[in-house]
């Protein structure tokens, strides 16, 4: 299970979104929980918001320092942060290296943020910060999506009231790519405790039809669908009997061939091809430790599948 949570805020109440969940996945004994703000010197926003007031850089982030100590009190405050259990950072540098670097000092074993998320003129673009994050985080990464529902309980979505909270795990068939199932399964399973969650393994076979019922029929009688089918049950079998009594979760798996993956994926996860509709409520992807082209072409999907879901995507 995660240990430290790391939060990162930019002024912004679209970022406030993110302490909601980590509040409930702190809750649980010696799970330690801190929020991360980062002063750039060099940001362009911070030196024209504070040019006519201060003729000095130094004077003008002393000053900006202090307003984000006092907003992060409030913020303790507002939300009911236990003191000593939550403690507040403010560092200064270049956004992503600060941010990586936090992560190293700290310890942390999990980043949430909230994509998209801006405070007028002062704050950090979070949304292109969960980009470049993706890429290079050595932990793993949660981006929830501004505006969107965010699950922080065992049943997240009022209209299915049934409804277990599920996250839907991206496989491509390698082993990288089943360095997301753990987290996804630990995720999940924290937010849903004490009651019981769903990790559903999603394998996508490239494909050359734009229809995914066209596809599916075709590949049904396949050899290439068939091994698919052995391989996502294998993994199924796997992680309920390493995990399934200890995280309390239940695991469920679909095959299905697409051209365009990501559009596939976030589909999916909103709508649920041959199932309930409604979807999952989270999705995890494994983007890091990619060789060269490999690498690329997979964060590129990974990138693209955060943009265009609504769903909260962890990131591994």
């Amino acid at each position: 299970m995660f240990q430290h949570i790391l939060v990162l805020l930019d002024g912004s109440q679209r970022a406030e979104q993110a302490i909601v969940l980590a509040q409930k996945l702190s809750s649980q004994k010696q799970v330690r929980l801190s929020l991360l703000s980062v002063i750039d010197p060099e940001s362009k926003d911070l030196r024209l918001s504070l040019s006519n007031v201060f003729d000095d850089l130094s004077a003008a982030i002393e000053a900006e320092e202090k307003r984000i100590s006092a907003y992060l009190a409030q913020v303790v405050k507002k939300y009911q942060l236990i003191d000593g259990q939550c403690h507040c950072y403010i560092q200064h540098g270049s956004v992503i290296p600060t941010i990586l670097q936090a992560i190293k000092e700290l310890q942390s074993d999990l980043v949430i943020m909230c994509s998209h998320g801006r405070s007028e003129r002062r704050s950090t673009h979070l949304g292109s910060v969960a980009q470049q994050l993706t890429r290079q985080t050595p932990v793993p990464l949660l981006v929830l999506k501004n505006g969107e529902a965010i699950p922080s309980s065992a049943y997240p979505d009022q209209r299915r009231p049934l409804h277990a909270i599920e996250i839907a795990v991206a496989l491509d068939g390698t082993a990288d790519s089943e360095q997301a199932i753990l987290p996804a399964a630990q995720l999940v399973s924290a937010i849903a405790a004490p009651s019981k969650a769903t990790v559903h393994l999603v394998h996508v076979i490239p494909s050359e039809h734009e229809s995914i019922e066209e596809g599916l029929q075709l590949i049904k009688q396949t050899p290439e669908y068939n091994q698919a089918c052995r391989y996502v049950h294998e993994l199924e079998r796997r992680l309920q009997a390493e995990a399934g009594a200890s995280l309390n979760i239940m695991t469920t798996s679909s095959v299905f061939p697409a051209r365009d993956i990501p559009a596939a994926l976030t589909y999916f996860a909103e709508q649920r091809y041959g199932k309930i509709a409604g979807g999952s409520d989270m999705l995890a992807m494994y983007s890091r430790g990619r060789p060269s082209r490999d690498r690329s072409t997979y964060g590129r999907t990974t990138e693209i599948t955060m943009n265009s879901t609504d769903r909260p995507i962890l990131i591994i």
